[in-house]
């Protein structure tokens, strides 16, 4: 169970996934690989960075249900989840689709993103390979991935459009317009001096409120 935050960090929506019990699984088995690239912090920075200072557009999507777009390889099947069920509560399920929990889900999906990215002209990055360009007819642009996060520059809005309606073709989506989060820490962006500027203070909070929560109990209890 989960939660996605506005640009002000208020809960918008909770979000909830059927997790497989991955800890079940035998490598050589059911599962080989399981390293999935994410962007490196510093990729990301350089991203910003670029567009801030050409004055480019940065917007985010967000993957629905980002691994049961992509196809396990290896047979495993799993018992129904409660109050669901096909035939008996004996019965199992053959899982045709990656799930949050597999080993190998992650690897799975950067592959499955990869290969889409690929079909609208992307190449990947050989400094991280959670960073793919484009350069062409189609347009310049910047894809920072980040699991189902993706982080999107360009020099105009039309291409990013063009970018957005090519993978919602592909997968389902959520749009976020501009950019107000760079994975966890919120982001402001002054287009006149060409600046951004990255804070922590959602994350701050929420460890000083922990703390002050665990100080409460102790003195409670003391």
């Amino acid at each position: 169970m989960g939660h996605k935050r506005d640009q002000e960090g208020r809960v918008i929506r909770a979000k909830s996934h059927l997790v497989a019990q991955g800890f079940t699984q035998t490598f050589g088995v059911d599962y080989y690989k399981t390293y999935s690239p994410v962007v490196h912090l510093a990729s990301l920075w350089s991203i910003c960075a670029l567009a801030v200072r050409n004055n480019w557009p940065i917007h985010q999507m967000d993957m629905d249900n980002a691994y049961l777009n992509a196809s396990l390889q290896e047979p495993i099947y799993m018992k129904q989840p409660d109050g669901y069920f096909q035939g008996t509560n004996q019965h199992v399920l053959l899982l045709k689709k990656c799930l949050y929990g597999l080993k190998q889900s992650g690897y799975e999906w950067y592959k499955c993103l990869s290969t889409a990215l690929s079909t609208i002209g992307f190449q990947k990055s050989y400094s991280d390979a959670a960073v793919f360009f484009r350069h062409g007819e189609k347009g310049q642009a910047i894809i920072g991935t980040a699991v189902d996060d993706l982080t999107i520059t360009a020099p105009n809005l039309s291409i990013i459009q063009g970018i957005k309606d090519n993978l919602n073709k592909i997968f389902k989506m959520k749009e976020f317009r501009e950019i107000h989060w760079l994975l966890n820490p919120k982001t402001d962006r002054d287009f006149s001096d060409k600046t951004i500027s990255i804070s922590q203070e959602t994350y701050i909070d929420k460890i000083v409120k922990k703390l002050i929560y665990k100080m409460q109990k102790l003195l409670h209890t003391s």
